[in-house]
């Protein structure tokens, strides 16, 4: 008989360890920022266009993640 795993999930699919799992709530929040902040100090400082698309995908997540963030505490 295989065992089954004791451990849950979260809607967005990262295992949930329980109330004091995760990250850090002060580095959790900022995060998307961080995201945003990178992109643009990467589209300044490097003139590859295959880094401009990453540096462009990886702000959207950031804005991505920042308007879900909004939704969900807004109770939308």
């Amino acid at each position: 008989m295989a065992q089954r795993s004791r451990t849950r999930y979260s809607v967005a699919g990262a295992a949930v360890k329980g109330v004091e799992g995760g990250l850090p709530r002060p580095l959790y929040e900022a995060l998307p920022v961080l995201y945003i902040g990178a992109a643009v100090v990467f589209l300044y400082l490097v003139d590859s266009p295959l880094v401009f698309l990453s540096s462009a995908l990886f702000g959207a997540a950031g804005m991505g993640v920042l308007w879900m963030r909004f939704r969900a505490r807004r109770g939308d």
